[in-house]
């Protein structure tokens, strides 16, 4: 081997020493450094006890969101087997409920039994300027339409014609009324009443729900049936006994003090309290009952109606309507006839108390009362 082979081997040699030492003093470096963290005093968090929150006693758990249970403070735990003095044991703690938030009940407009309702949604609420042309081609069909949209505030439906036209709603409802003293609406209008309705939502891009008409049509089949059996006026007539006409004055000085007021369509009306007209008195002849006619105003006769259906409690009304005739003939010397001119007679006014027990107990079996508000738009 020459020199250059011979210093090679020996600065190689050396090299290998070098790292061999170097990392034999990292190993016991490392080894020196495990055993002090081993030998620490540190509390060991999985196999200690945890120590206890201060200012909790040892009995207070965590419990559930929404119910606070009571701690003890400081003083120690209360053990099933421990007594109280005079043997009481103490009451549960009671705890009273929060009370619900009250959420607006979703109300619909007082729709079903005489009427007929489609429901149109919008995903983005829409003005109710946007329905009009709807509006008016829905009032062609001879029976009264009203049209609602709900109030997302409120929960109630607001009528579309009463609102300004930059209210927007979400929930619409267009309702037919299916009957009035006119007739029963006919099938083929109710479909032209729904093809509104779905082409209102076409355009607009809402969704429309028509229900089945067939059970609105044989609905209102029966209602028209129960209209032409209750719509029934019942008139009683006071005329002059010898045939000389009666004073307009001494009419209207009769009326008014048996509490009736003249209205607007020349009638004098007996109302209840809350307005509601019981029954009517009116003029037997043509010509109707004005302020300024009254003046000089003769007639042959007066005429008292009840209308049976609209009004509240129709038996007694008419035995008060009966009373108030017989009255008046007697203060204006007249007598009380029928239609037919004919007295009106006891066993006559038993007839027509027959006839009102039937045509009532027929109105409540339809669930349309007399005098409420169902029958006040049935029969208008």
């Amino acid at each position: 081997m020459n020199e250059l082979q011979v210093s090679l081997l020996v600065l190689g040699g050396a090299i290998v020493a070098a790292v061999y030492g170097f990392n034999r003093w990292q190993e016991r470096k490392l080894k020196r450094r495990a055993e002090e963290l081993f030998q620490s005093d540190h509390d060991d968090v999985l196999l200690d006890e945890a120590p206890q929150p201060v200012g909790l006693s040892p009995v207070a758990e965590r419990k559930p969101p929404g119910r606070i249970e009571p701690t003890l403070g400081d003083e120690p735990a209360f053990s099933p087997d421990d007594t109280l003095p005079n043997e009481e044991i103490p009451p549960e703690p009671v705890f009273e409920e929060a009370p619900p938030v009250a959420v607006p009940p979703r109300r619909t407009f007082a729709a079903g039994l005489i009427d007929y309702a489609a429901r149109l949604h919008a995903d983005v609420p829409v003005s109710a300027a946007a329905l009009e042309g709807a509006m008016r081609a829905s009032a062609t069909y001879g029976k009264p339409v009203a049209w609602r949209g709900l109030n997302s505030r409120s929960g109630a439906w607001e009528d579309l014609r009463a609102v300004g036209p930059e209210e927007t709603y979400a929930e619409f409802e267009a309702v037919l009324q299916l009957v009035d003293r006119q007739g029963a609406v006919a099938a083929h209008e109710l479909e032209m009443f729904c093809d509104t309705i779905q082409n209102a939502a076409a355009d607009l891009s809402l969704t429309a729900d028509c229900p089945d008409i067939q059970p609105a049509v044989d609905r209102a089949a029966a209602l028209d049936r129960l209209c032409a059996d209750a719509d029934v006026l019942i008139g009683i007539n006071v005329i002059p006994a010898n045939g000389t006409a009666i004073p307009a004055t001494k009419v209207r000085a009769f009326a008014e003090a048996a509490g009736m007021k003249l209205a607007d369509d020349g009638a004098f009306y007996f109302r209840t309290d809350e307005g509601v007209a019981l029954y009517s008195l009116c003029n037997l002849d043509p010509e109707p009952f004005t302020p300024e006619s009254i003046k000089t105003l003769s007639t042959h006769g007066i005429t008292l109606l009840l209308d049976v259906p609209k009004t509240p409690n129709g038996a007694r009304v008419f035995d008060q309507m009966l009373a108030v005739a017989r009255q008046m003939a007697n203060t204006l010397g007249g007598l009380v006839v029928d239609d037919n001119r004919r007295p009106f007679t006891d066993a006559g006014a038993d007839g027509i108390r027959g006839q009102l027990k039937d045509i009532y107990r027929r109105m409540d079996e339809m669930q349309v009362p007399s005098g409420g508000e169902l029958a006040s738009r049935l029969f208008s």
